[in-house]
């Protein structure tokens, strides 16, 4: 019988840091993408500042168009989101909105829906980055385990189960990264752009840095690499 373990390191405290990708679809570079943290102080609190940008070039704009931005202003004790910003331009889409999370009932207020509720915390496409980073949500994870969480998606808050699927290399521009791999469940018959908004391989040490990230949108999925630090 072979018996597989891994030592998952616990994140260091989250530092100042920019992050650059390369967007590829399938095997062709089809873009640029960056995730940017910075600690601030706004209205007399400490709080985390984080964006993500996403930004297809060249001949890819001819088939799919990509302009997307997402901010977030996270809560550093807590690691949950409590303001978040987008603006999505891709494809066909055309949207902004601006949401005000109140974790503690579960709720949320979106400048375009209104108010909508979960049953427990609720989290948009940065702050669950930082959040799988930073909280220790991966601390004495086993290979099969699940994390389960709200997603805030375009008009939508929904249930995301996502499993850790075990250890990967990952080569990238930036090096060579011993990973842990987190991955959506896929429910049977499900919208896969919608319902698995990403497959993410961290790295297991004390950084936790997302060297590889892939994306499900409607003409399929994205890969952003890591290029820098």
């Amino acid at each position: 019988m072979i018996v597989l373990s891994f030592c998952i390191s616990k994140a260091d405290k989250p530092i100042d840091e920019s992050l650059k990708y390369t967007i590829r679809f399938g095997l062709v570079e089809g873009g640029k993408a960056s995730i940017f943290t910075v600690h601030e102080v706004r209205n007399g609190r400490d709080v985390i500042f984080s964006e993500m940008k996403l930004k297809s070039t060249g001949v890819t704009n001819s088939f799919y168009t990509l302009d997307n931005s997402y901010s977030c202003i996270i809560n550093p004790t807590t690691c949950l989101p409590e303001k978040a910003f987008c603006k999505i331009l891709e494809q066909e889409i055309d949207y902004d909105d601006d949401v005000v999370f109140f974790q503690d009932e579960g709720t949320l207020f979106s400048k375009q829906m209104g108010w909508d509720e979960a049953e427990g915390e609720i989290f948009d496409i940065v702050s669950l980055i930082y959040n799988l980073r930073y909280s220790d949500r991966l601390t004495n994870l086993k290979k099969g385990d699940l994390i389960e969480l709200f997603f805030w998606d375009i008009n939508e808050i929904y249930p995301l189960k996502m499993k850790f699927s075990g250890s990967d290399e990952v080569k990238t521009q930036a090096g060579t990264f011993q990973c842990l791999k987190i991955e959506p469940v896929i429910e049977k018959g499900s919208d896969l752009s919608k319902k698995s908004p990403l497959t993410i391989w961290i790295t297991d040490d004390a950084r936790k840095l997302p060297v590889l990230i892939q994306f499900n949108l409607k003409a399929g999925s994205i890969k952003c690499e890591l290029d820098s630090i």
